[in-house]
């Protein structure tokens, strides 16, 4: 039987109906990376399966729905607006926060006073109804009560009054004004006679402040999306010093994995903090295919977000942290999973760097060097700017900032030739001349992984039956022992960036200016170094 449902299918052999649709690449992610979606629907009647297609669809449709991937929050009121009114109010003393409160937990004495406040104003009121004190009298005894909780009560009542009547006024409709004033059925001069009004703009100052003395809560509850916004504004307008090019890539992580994550929320993007808790993230991120180290780090990225917005925010701060029990178990669970590696052999170090001066690649050969001749993370290489290469100084070195979220130090590390001289030509060759032009702009060196497998190429493992692992970050491995058997372990832990007590004192004492001459003739024994380090046999 010939059909014409959207996504409906039937098998020519056994006539059995399936539902068969295709995921578009922007919601990938919240279909486990799936290109579509095919699934038997296990019936041979039309009827059931239009019933079943009916409900993949909502249960489609309502999947993408939520995950907010193009959606932008905005509130129906502009939250700056009301922030300011908010302040203004309070700047002239008319906010309802100001005013003095009676509860169960205010002292005795304030309410006997409080009670007696109340009485004094409704004996004076009933005298001044009965014409037994003047106007001018009952302005006096009122007087008597100023700057006592009823007459501030009292006085923010009037002004709220105050403020109705010129709202009625502001926004009466004349047409119906006008009418109304011709019937004769209407008393347009009683007391509780109100003018016709048209609707009233939300988006007035007058009304939001009047809405805000009436005790309303205009400022709408915060959503994920409002979070990720106001984090990647502090981030980027941070007093911090960090490049364009770092903004751009974090701003990117943030928006990225933010997104992903808001998969797992009740309503995507749209999701209120407050509805946010634990299970909805342990959903998510132990559903994620990553090492634990990543997923602690991709974790602390989302918390950063969350505890951004109650810093920045302190009038709309949002209870609990759904993120620090998964941090805490994923963290836990890192030593249990991190890949050991090992150093490379004399022999296998040779060859990699044979085999590495054949690159065509220029920027992965030179990243490669340098991290071969200095032990650096190829992610510290990567992010080098022009200013932290000095050529031009006495002692020619490169300078590796403090990594945010590292613990490793800044330092400085003499250049040698023939490094020196390839790096020296290669910033020639491409015009890298502005202090904040990051040296290295490939696409593959800015990927992490990219990297790693273009200089797996240039590795020779001579030891297949060794269960550690050899890697291109056994280069920093690899340094690190031929520093050990050249030069005083201080300097190697500084060389390399570790946090100890003496590598603390050796930056103290130099920074990252120019390199003393213990580190320039530690570098030269390094590098005329042909043996080091023990490595176990096996049978």
């Amino acid at each position: 039987m010939l059909h014409n449902i959207p996504y409906l299918t039937v098998t020519a052999k056994t006539k059995v109906y399936g539902y068969r649709r295709r995921i578009p690449e922007v919601v990938r992610f919240l279909f486990n990376g799936k290109r579509e979606i095919v699934k038997s629907l296990k019936t041979k009647s039309l009827t059931a399966a239009q019933v079943e297609v009916q409900r993949m669809n909502h249960w489609f449709e309502e999947r993408v729905a939520t995950a907010g991937y193009s959606t932008t929050v905005e509130s129906k009121l502009p939250i700056k607006l009301v922030r300011e009114i908010h302040q203004d109010m309070k700047m002239m003393g008319n906010h309802p926060s100001q005013l003095p409160t009676i509860s169960v937990h205010s002292d005795p004495r304030e309410m006997s006073q409080f009670a007696r406040d109340i009485a004094t104003a409704m004996q004076l009121k009933q005298e001044l109804d009965s014409d037994q004190i003047t106007i001018d009298e009952y302005a006096a005894g009122l007087s008597a009560l100023e700057n006592g909780t009823v007459w501030k009560i009292g006085a923010a009542q009037s002004k709220r009054q105050f403020l109705l009547d010129q709202l009625r006024k502001k926004y009466r409709d004349p047409e119906k004004t006008i009418a109304e004033s011709l019937d004769p059925n209407i008393d347009c001069d009683s007391e509780d006679y109100v003018l016709p009004q048209m609707i009233w703009d939300e988006t007035d100052p007058e009304v939001i402040s009047y809405r805000i003395m009436c005790g309303e809560n205009l400022l709408p509850d915060p959503t994920w999306q409002n979070a990720v916004d106001d984090y990647l504004k502090q981030y980027n307008s941070s007093p911090k010093q960090r490049s364009d090019q770092q903004k751009v890539k974090h701003s990117r992580a943030v928006k990225s994995y933010c997104t992903k994550i808001s998969a797992a929320f009740p309503h995507g993007m749209r999701t209120a903090l407050r509805s946010i808790d634990a299970e909805d993230v342990r959903d998510f991120i132990r559903q994620d295919d990553v090492q634990p180290s990543t997923k602690a780090k991709n974790l602390t990225m989302l918390r950063a977000v969350w505890n951004s917005w109650s810093l920045y925010n302190p009038k709309q701060v949002v209870e609990g942290d759904p993120f620090m029990a998964e941090i805490i178990l994923h963290k836990s669970a890192i030593k249990e999973t991190e890949v050991n590696r090992r150093s490379f052999t004399p022999s296998e170090f040779r060859q990699f760097n044979d085999s590495l001066s054949k690159e065509t690649d220029q920027e992965v050969r030179l990243v490669g060097k340098i991290a071969a001749y200095c032990g650096a993370p190829t992610g510290d290489i990567a992010k080098l700017e022009r200013k932290d290469v000095k050529l031009s100084s006495d002692t020619p070195h490169l300078v590796f900032r403090a990594v945010a979220g590292k613990d490793r130090i800044a330092r400085s590390v003499p250049l040698l030739d023939p490094i020196k001289t390839e790096l020296e030509a290669y910033i020639k060759e491409q015009g890298r001349n502005r202090q904040t032009d990051l040296v290295f702009t490939s696409k593959v060196v800015r990927s992490s992984s990219d990297l790693s497998k273009k200089l797996t190429i240039h590795i020779t493992n001579e030891r297949p039956d060794d269960p550690l692992r050899l890697v291109p970050y056994s280069l920093r491995h690899t340094f690190k022992d031929r520093a050990e058997a050249a030069m005083d372990s201080r300097y190697v832990q500084y060389l390399i960036g570790h946090k100890t007590k003496d590598s603390s004192a050796v930056h103290q004492k130099y920074g990252t200016g120019v390199p003393p001459s213990v580190l320039v003739d530690g570098m030269v024994a390094i590098q005329s170094l042909k043996d080091w380090g023990m490595f176990e046999e096996f049978d």
